[in-house]
């Protein structure tokens, strides 16, 4: 909802060619966002199990399956 008031100026100043840029952006930045939040995600796997489901870590197949 933050960037619907930023594309509707962007399009009205600087016309469709400014918008396409705009929206570009925000969309590659977005997709970089979401691929290093990924990958923490991964590489922080055993961690985050852990600490969510504390009693999976006694069960090696249970945790192993948990985090691959």
């Amino acid at each position: 909802t933050g960037v619907v008031p930023v594309f509707s100026a962007t399009l009205q100043r600087g016309g469709p060619e400014s918008f396409a840029r705009a929206a570009q952006a925000v969309a590659g930045a977005g997709v970089v966002v979401l691929c290093a939040v990924s990958a923490l995600g991964i590489a922080l796997a055993p961690w985050i199990v852990t600490v969510m489901a504390p009693g999976w870590r006694a069960d090696a197949t249970l945790f192993a399956l948990a985090v691959t």
